[in-house]
């Protein structure tokens, strides 16, 4: 028996230690640069850690999904930064609404709910609400374009990604013979 950890594909233990990455990140409690950095490296883990988790279970059609998703999110948080010319909290730009950063991790997050389950989206998910606090508190920000960001990012993945059918076949031997099995999860 090997106590190794496997990062064979269909491995849930790569998702996990993303996530114990997020959750180390999301304790730190400084400064707002700290926690701007966090909240980056964060969002990083979390759009990183959806498409390898796909990438692990083998899932060639839900990395496409995703990709669709994550452009149309783009685009739409784009193109509403460049309608709104609302101004940032710390006065750098006119880009504050939507947060892109909020939109992308909910995206991602909401990608893996709705292509596998709720299980697997959850860390995620607080990852991304790591995200859009990172980016209020750093005063990138108002509150209202973390919730749009959030909003859209969902929005558009729910309504891009399909439901990950597993289906597996096996063989199946009796005495009379040989055949296929076919299992299905739903």
């Amino acid at each position: 028996m090997s106590i190794t950890p496997s990062l064979e594909r269909g491995s849930n233990l790569f998702s996990k230690n993303i996530i114990a990455l997020i959750l180390i990140f999301a304790t730190l409690k400084s400064n707002a640069d700290l926690i701007e950095d966090s909240g980056n490296l964060t969002l990083l883990a979390v759009g990183g850690g959806a498409f390898l988790h796909s990438y692990y279970k083998d899932d060639i059609d839900g990395q496409k999904q995703l990709t669709f998703s994550l452009i149309k999110t783009v685009a739409t948080t784009y193109a509403l930064k460049f309608l709104t010319k609302e101004k940032r909290p710390n006065g750098k730009n006119d880009r504050s609404f939507p947060s892109a950063h909020t939109s992308f991790a909910f995206a991602s997050s909401t990608y893996l709910f709705k292509r596998y389950n709720f299980n697997e989206s959850i860390l995620f998910y607080i990852g991304s609400f790591y995200v859009g606090y990172s980016r209020v508190e750093s005063r990138n920000h108002y509150a209202r374009d973390v919730l749009a960001g959030a909003l859209i990012g969902s929005l558009c993945s729910y309504f891009t990604v399909d439901k990950f059918k597993d289906i597996k076949l096996s063989p199946i031997t009796t005495n009379n013979g040989l055949g296929v099995g076919f299992n299905y999860k739903w």
